[in-house]
């Protein structure tokens, strides 16, 4: 069996597999508009992106405990406050971290921003839950923590029971969605199912620069 090499190239949000350029959860999305960012000025944008990679950056960092405070921008520590908060009143500790996955049934490649028992309506759940440094939360969250959940229960052979969006907010409070719409599943693997057909067929790909600011 060929061992399967997985990187991610940060600058211009690839994942590749031997080599091999795949498609990443929020690249599906984008590319099928399930999210529109389109009215946004680029410059917002890029700023949000920025604000986003360093609050996620410095959440990892918490989580690994080996974040130095002193060091953080004033526009990020917000967004670190909240995460706190989070973990502190919900008791959440995640098992995994910021984890880079691959499906080789599938063909798609996503990180997962969190995973681990989450209490939720009086009930612990093995869940994933997606940190967003956004003003707004969007229905399109549903169906990408469907790909990460595909993306976790093929590789490490976990069934996830809950899928949840954490917003961070600039207040430093936060607010927990869930997304437990069944269809996310059908939507998700039907952006998939299309991307693939459109490339074996040489069908032009729409390219989508702006998901990391939504990622």
């Amino acid at each position: 069996m060929k061992l399967l090499k997985l990187s991610f190239d940060p600058e211009i949000h690839e994942y590749r597999v031997n080599g091999k350029a795949i498609p990443s959860v929020t690249q599906l999305l984008g590319e099928f508009g399930l999210y529109d960012l389109s009215m946004i000025p680029k410059d917002r944008l890029e700023y949000k992106r920025i604000l986003g990679t360093a609050a996620h950056l410095a959440c990892q960092y918490l989580d690994d405990c080996c974040l130095d405070e002193d060091t953080l921008h004033p526009e990020v520590m917000p967004f670190v406050s909240a995460y706190k908060k989070f973990r502190e009143i919900t008791g959440f500790e995640p098992r995994h971290n910021e984890l880079k996955m691959y499906s080789p049934k599938w063909k798609f490649a996503g990180t997962l921003d969190r995973q681990g028992l989450f209490e939720w309506k009086g009930k612990e759940v093995e869940s994933i839950i997606d940190l967003k440094c956004v003003w707004q939360m969007y229905p399109s969250g549903g169906p990408q923590l469907e790909g990460y959940k595909i993306l976790f229960e093929e590789t490490q052979k976990i069934k996830i029971r809950g899928r949840f969006g954490l917003q961070l907010k600039p207040s430093g409070n936060y607010e927990v969605f869930e997304y437990s719409d069944r269809g996310d599943n059908t939507t998700f693997l039907s952006c998939l199912h299309l991307h693939h057909w459109k490339k074996n067929n040489n069908v032009r790909i729409k390219e989508n620069d702006d998901i990391t600011a939504y990622d």
